[in-house]
């Protein structure tokens, strides 16, 4: 059982708190009715008998006949439901705030978050569990609607480019439903800025609408002066796919970029659209080969993948790639062979050895990996028996997980 598995319990629980906290202060402040007769408003003493508006039984006066009248207020008890219904907000909201990247952010209610846009700081917490929000559709339309709008203001509004260019990152973040902010966006692409530009080519890729007029504007941008623009450019179209066609020769043009992480850029982004794979296959390999820069051999890894195991020159480029000096890239390889699942079957007499290295993480994801591609790692089997006798309880269910996976779908 999962941490969401429970998160019902805490939904449970906090609306049970809940109803019981209103239940609480609706008691206190509204049952006590005087319902026509009059009361002390210390003691309650019924004082329908009584002249005057001084109470016979503790001697209270009333300031004014009225106050006989009123309902009687249990403030205590008003504390004691409000106390009440706090722990049932925080017991309802205990699955978001640990799910949260910023920790306690999580708990503040979405309407308080973007009612404070203007006064947040933009790289701060609570703009950023805004703008995870956001991303993982946890508001409502007109939540969406309302923030999306800020974000159009600050963006045709504000001189600052900088903070320009955060409404434009944010913007993106939303994704789709922010497709009301295209205007702004495609306005922001002819920014003097580079930083606005930027953000302007990420936030075309994520909103992913109107797509003629946002891959048309991101093949201008990959001649943009500012590397980073042009990188981000060569994303967006990556994140178009097959529907940027119209980006394959700017991409092409791109391959030759001086700066490396557009080249590579550029080369994700034709692996996805789908051209002759001979052409950027070379330039990936080459990266992939280099030792000196560890960020573009990932990204050279993750264009390898796309193209797919059946490209020829792809699974030995990524075999290879196992027996690298660097761990990291090795374990990024082993996880994408993994994800490719039985596709990697080539790579399986180099993952029966990673089983056996000194370090546990890379083993770990080879057994993972030997389980995903099934029956076609069935030379595995000896290599993952041994590991059955390892101290780690942990590591032995991933094994016996992983022979039975190899094994089922053998005897399917």
């Amino acid at each position: 059982m999962t941490a969401s598995d429970l998160d019902w319990v805490f939904w449970s629980l906090g609306g049970l708190l809940g109803v019981i906290g209103i239940s609480l202060v609706a008691w206190a402040l509204l049952w006590d009715r005087p319902r026509g007769r009059r009361r002390c408003a210390k003691c309650w003493y019924n004082m329908s008998g009584t002249p005057g508006r001084v109470c016979s039984e503790c001697g209270y006066r009333a300031k004014r006949e009225k106050k006989l009248f009123n309902t009687r207020r249990r403030w205590r008890w008003v504390f004691v439901g409000i106390l009440v219904l706090a722990v049932g907000y925080g017991a309802s909201v205990t699955p978001r705030v640990k799910r949260s990247r910023y920790g306690w952010p999580g708990a503040v209610p979405t309407v308080v978050l973007i009612a404070m846009v203007p006064w947040l700081n933009p790289g701060g917490v609570l703009i950023g569990e805004l703008s995870i929000r956001g991303g993982r559709d946890e508001m409502w339309p007109w939540q969406q609607s309302w923030l999306v709008g800020l974000w159009i203001e600050r963006c045709e509004q504000t001189a600052d480019a900088t903070l320009r260019a955060d409404a434009l990152w944010l913007l993106g973040y939303i994704g789709p439903e922010a497709r009301s902010a295209l205007p702004a966006v495609f306005g922001a692409v002819t920014d003097d800025d580079p930083k606005v530009r930027g953000a302007a080519a990420y936030a075309l890729g994520m909103i992913l609408t109107d797509h003629r007029t946002s891959i048309a504007k991101l093949i201008d941008l990959l001649a943009d002066e500012d590397e980073n623009v042009r990188e981000n450019a060569a994303w967006g179209l990556w994140k178009f796919g097959a529907e940027a066609e119209a980006g394959v020769p700017a991409l092409m043009n791109a391959l030759t970029d001086e700066s490396g992480e557009v080249r590579l850029m550029s080369a994700r982004a034709l692996s996805r659209i789908s051209p002759d794979p001979e052409v950027v296959m070379p330039l990936l390999i080459r990266t992939l080969q280099n030792p000196d820069h560890h960020p573009l051999r990932i990204r050279a890894i993750l264009a390898l993948v796309e193209l797919g195991p059946h490209i020829d020159g792809v699974m030995p480029a990524l075999v290879s790639a196992l027996g690298d000096a660097d761990s990291k890239i090795r374990l990024m390889v082993i996880r994408s062979l993994a994800e490719m699942g039985a596709g990697a079957s080539p790579a399986v007499p180099a993952l029966i050895e990673i089983v056996q290295d000194e370090n546990a993480n890379l083993r770990d994801w080879a057994v993972y990996a030997l389980g995903a591609i099934g029956p076609e790692a069935e030379a595995a089997i000896p290599a993952l028996k041994e590991l059955l006798d390892d101290e780690d309880e942990y590591r032995r269910e991933a094994v016996r997980e992983a022979l039975e996976k190899i094994r089922r779908e053998s005897d399917d």
